[in-house]
This record gives structure tokens, C-alpha cells and sequence, in this order.
């Protein structure tokens, strides 16, 4: 049985995991996540107190997955994520398939919305010019 390296064998404390290079990623990843912020108050300028009530209900789905892994992860305190825990509920072989799918399903709308955020930033910016013609995924 493979032994987690962040819990040392009999001593029931953390020993430090994140390095220099595994924040500095941290940080890159917050910088080039600046484009959900940007969606986020797009929607909150075209959508008023409507899009609230979205973000609210979104919340809400976020709370409840989150305190689903919580719960998980004190059932069972090793490092791991979603394949550990897919692992001890439905076997391996499944766990395997959640995990890429988790990674698969993303790809194929993050093209799309990088465009259409693209194309409503030059909307604004270059206000009735003819360039919408150029963004067009489809």
C-alpha cells in the first residue's frame, strides 16, 4: 500500500507539502484566471439584479459540493480528490473514467467562451465597427 508523503508515518502532524514552484503556479494560475472575473462583472453590468439571484443559486450548488467533499474527506483523511473518493465508492476502473471526463468535459466550451468574451470586449472597445465577422466559431 503506497503511504502519503504529506502525513510522516506515526506522528499524526503535516509536514510542509507546497514549495516555492507549486505557489508560483498558484499565482500564474490566478493571473491567467482573470478572464472569469471579467465574464463576472460582464454579467453583472448586462444582467442587473437578475444575474444576483444566479450567482446566489450558484452559490447555493457550490456550498452543497463543497460540503460533500468535506464530508468525504473526513471519512477517509489522505490526500486525494475526486478519483480516491470515486475509487473507494465505485471501484477503479470508474474512477478513472470520472476523472478524465471531469477533465475531457470542460475542453470542448472553453474555446466558445473565450471567443464570445473576446468578441464583446472589441464590441466595446471598437464600438460599430464591421468585425463580428471575424470571431464567429460557427
Amino acid at each position: 500500500m503506497k503511504t502519503n508523503k504529506a502525513v510522516p508515518e506515526g506522528t499524526g502532524t503535516l509536514k510542509k507539502a507546497l514549495g516555492f514552484t507549486s505557489l508560483f503556479a498558484v499565482a500564474i494560475g490566478a493571473v491567467t484566471s482573470q478572464s472569469s472575473f471579467v465574464s463576472l462583472l460582464n454579467g453583472t453590468g448586462l444582467g442587473g439584479s437578475a444575474f444576483f439571484v444566479a450567482l446566489f443559486l450558484a452559490f447555493l450548488l457550490a456550498l452543497c459540493y463543497c460540503f460533500s467533499f468535506l464530508e468525504l474527506s473526513l471519512m477517509m483523511p489522505k490526500a486525494g480528490g475526486l478519483g480516491t473518493y470515486t475509487a473507494v465508492s465505485a471501484g477503479r476502473f470508474i474512477s478513472i473514467g470520472v476523472v478524465l471526463g471531469g477533465y475531457v468535459a470542460v475542453v470542448p466550451f472553453a474555446g466558445p467562451a473565450e471567443m464570445m468574451l473576446l468578441e464583446r470586449i472589441v464590441d466595446m472597445v471598437y464600438p460599430g465597427k464591421r468585425h463580428r465577422h471575424r470571431f464567429r466559431l460557427v
